[in-house]
């Protein structure tokens, strides 16, 4: 129920961002990726985010890992959006595909290595800009973070929403292991078991 509920909080959210852009902005802008604008969409958690005890408590997994690749963007739940001219363009919602490099598992059951994740948010289809739920941020390739995931019914590896990821201050098992936000994620998950 919870990881269904926060699905449906981000897509929601998502989809509010994107119809709100294409209604102010159109859709025909010249876009290069140096001037591609990110937008928060205004989004209601059902939980406390601030709070790394609450979101590792509600996260299926939490582990720390490296970002190997940036593989993809999909778009899902696509909705009709009458443009200025009077056409239709469907517009989706985004989710950025990624392989990371498990480095320390803190809570759940996976193994380190390499897997597949899927976060809630990018580049849009017609490039005009990067949605992201509000107080989020989007995973660059070679950089380290503590993940907070939801396992989806298909096995899915689901980030979403605020401090689903967090910056760690490098990817060596040093930095990790002298790293706070590790520290602090490391704490949340052994008040879990």
């Amino acid at each position: 129920m919870k990881k269904q509920l926060i699905t449906l909080i981000g897509l929601s959210a998502i989809l509010v961002a994107t119809v709100t852009f294409f209604a102010f902005t159109g859709k025909n802008q010249s876009v290069s990726p140096q001037n591609v604008p990110v937008i928060e969409a205004h989004t209601e958690y059902a939980i406390n985010v601030d709070n790394p005890d609450v979101i590792v408590s509600h996260a299926d997994l939490t582990f720390v890992a490296t970002v190997i690749a940036q593989d993809k963007t999909t778009y899902s739940d696509k909705v009709p959006l009458e443009n200025a001219d009077g056409s239709t363009t469907m517009v989706g919602s985004a989710y950025t595909h990624y392989t990371v490099d498990v480095l320390k598992v803190l809570k759940g059951k996976i193994s380190c290595g390499s897997i597949k994740i899927v976060k809630t948010g990018g580049i849009r289809e017609d490039k005009s800009a990067i949605n992201v739920l509000e107080g989020d941020f989007m995973p660059k390739v070679g950089r380290t973070y503590v993940f907070n995931a939801y396992v989806q019914d298909d096995g899915t590896i689901l980030l979403s929403g605020q401090n689903s990821n967090v910056a760690v201050s490098g990817g060596t098992k040093a930095d990790i292991a002298q790293d706070d936000n590790v520290a602090t994620y490391q704490e949340a998950a052994r008040k879990t078991k």
